[in-house]
């Protein structure tokens, strides 16, 4: 974060209007962090009048699923998203393969053959751009 101070806020923010969805909902959220010159770096879900998160359609189930989920929450939120490699393996809670440091063949944005790590990102609604390899990777709303 840059040597940036930050806060955990966990909770649920409610619309006391009944007809905003959760679109317009996140554009004013996002609207009010950045006119304060802050950033957001979390997931958003839709809360039920009974307070339950409501379920999505989940696309995709695989060895990256952590990151599919993670990008999926974010898809609303976020136009495009920078990720470390350090930060990318956080999320997963296991080291990318050497392959991932090495090639940018890796972080195509195809489904056959032996990508189909892609899936996670592709059917979350990103795409991979601004490959450095072993530093970082930045992924944009497809």
């Amino acid at each position: 974060m840059n040597n940036s101070k930050s806060i955990l806020i966990q909770g649920s923010i409610f619309s006391t209007k009944d007809d905003i969805d959760h679109e317009q909902f996140l554009h004013k959220f996002m609207g009010f962090v950045e006119s304060n010159n802050l950033t957001f770096r979390g997931a958003t879900s839709v809360v039920n009048e009974h307070g339950k998160v409501e379920e999505y359609d989940k696309k995709y189930e695989g060895k990256y699923t952590k990151l599919f989920d993670f990008l999926f929450q974010r898809r609303n939120c976020f136009s495009e998203l920078s990720l470390t490699f350090s930060e990318i393996e956080e999320i997963l809670q296991f080291n990318l393969p050497n392959s991932a440091y090495k090639y940018g063949a890796w972080w195509a944005n195809e489904t056959s053959g032996t990508h189909s790590h892609a899936k996670a990102w592709i059917l979350a609604g990103w795409k991979t751009t601004k490959i450095n390899l072993g530093t970082s990777i930045c992924f944009v709303r497809d």
